[in-house]
């Protein structure tokens, strides 16, 4: 997960920690223990990890770009009315100034 968000695998462990700490999704259905066994100088440790499911990751990615992009088009939308309406009221002042004389 951390190659798919050009991130560190601390930083996917924070981010779904937080996640479910949320309960935006359960972690009973994207996560599984295992045992991992590694050699930590002298000594063999063995640790139970949890692997994340990557269709979920890919799901709340999927969600996450979508909601992104969706705030980016309203203030897109909202920056091209604020635009025509600074048109709007350039053109009304001419017209007033045009008016006048």
């Amino acid at each position: 997960m951390a190659d798919l968000f050009q991130t560190t695998p601390q930083n996917v462990t924070l981010h779904l920690k937080a996640i479910f700490a949320e309960g935006e999704i359960p972690e009973e259905a994207t996560c599984k223990d295992y045992l991992q066994v590694r050699q930590e100088g002298q000594r063999s440790v063995s640790r139970n990890l949890r692997p994340f499911s990557r269709e979920e990751a890919d799901r709340k990615a999927a969600t996450e770009y979508e909601k992104f992009a969706d705030r980016r088009r309203l203030a897109i939308e909202a920056a091209a009315e604020e635009e025509s309406i600074k048109q709007l009221e350039v053109t009304a002042k001419k017209i007033s100034q045009r008016k006048k004389t």
